[in-house]
This record gives C-alpha cells, structure tokens and sequence, in this order.
C-alpha cells in the first residue's frame, strides 16, 4: 500500500486534516411562509433545512409547489408531501447563495374530517383523486363506514352534498 508507513505500532508518517469555519450562504424566503425574509445559512444547506428554519408554509401557502429560483429564473420545483408522507429527499437539492425560495398559494385546499386517522387540511394537485386524498389522510379509521364518502362541497346557492361510492374514489376529483 502507498501509506505503509502511517499503520503499525511505529508509524513513521502522520497524517492531519482540519476544516475551517463552512462559507454562509444568503437565501432569500418569500411568499406564503411563517416567516418570510433573508436568512443566512451554512453552504450545505437544503431546501428542506430553510423550509425549517422559516418555519414551514403558512395556513394558506403551498407544500406540493414550491419554487426555487437560482439566477432568475425557475430551478425546480419541490413537492414535500413526497417527504412528509414517504420520507423521500430526492427533491431536497442543495441551495446556493442568493437562492430565492417562494411558497405561492395553494391552489387545491381540501379539509379531511370524520373518521380518517388524520384529520386537516390537505392540498391536492390537479389530477389527483380522491382516493389520493384518503392516502393522504392516513386512510379510514377502524369505526369507518366506507360505503360511501359524504363530499360537502360549499357553493354559492349553498352547500351540496355528494355520496361517492367506495369504487368511485379513484376516479372523483375534488375541488378548492
């Protein structure tokens, strides 16, 4: 081997490596967030670390299409349901300096009650169904009475209301 001489009990080469301070990076947050503005992180930042330290999307903001821009233009979008729901980071890319992150409004709000195991608000994204929206909501609790889905959907001349039947879940899309 090349480092022969670094192993054993009388080693005659030696070896030392130590990093500095990391370089700061300056991202800016804006739009629907809890706390937009300009934050100053370490260079390994991700997305999902200053997500974090912004303190997420807020009550109207978006968690399925969230922007990164990088030199003025659009660089990718993020989904972060695919990571809440899944633990996927494959979507967590590495931000740069003068990054703009922007949270837009959620286009497709849908609120899950009843008996599903989680009950809250949940965006949809325009072909998904409501079989998606259950996936999303964890699926029916144990006292569930799934023959039918009760959808109530406001309107202006009011609230009407629909019962899907459980085979048509895949194929009933949802509104705001």
């Amino acid at each position: 081997a090349i480092y022969a001489d670094m192993g054993g009990q009388q080693p005659n080469t030696f070896a030392q490596v130590s990093m500095g301070r990391l370089r700061s990076i300056r991202i800016n947050m804006v739009g629907e967030l809890e706390m937009p503005g300009t934050f100053i992180l370490p260079a390994t930042a991700t997305a999902f670390n200053a997500l974090y330290l912004s303190g997420g999307p807020a009550n109207y903001g978006s968690y399925r299409n969230i922007e990164i821009h990088r030199d003025g233009k659009l660089h990718q979008t993020i989904d972060i349901y695919d990571f809440l729901m899944k633990a996927d980071q494959s979507n967590n890319l590495i931000l740069k300096s003068e990054d703009v992150v922007f949270i837009p409004i959620a286009n497709k709000r849908i609120l899950v009650s009843g008996e599903f195991k989680r009950r809250a608000f949940f965006e949809l994204k325009e072909d998904e169904s409501l079989e998606d929206l259950i996936n999303f909501a964890g699926g029916f609790s144990e006292s569930a009475y799934t023959l039918n889905v009760k959808i109530y959907r406001k309107t202006q001349e009011g609230i009407n209301i629909l019962d899907i039947p459980f085979k048509a879940l895949k194929t009933t899309t949802l509104d705001d």
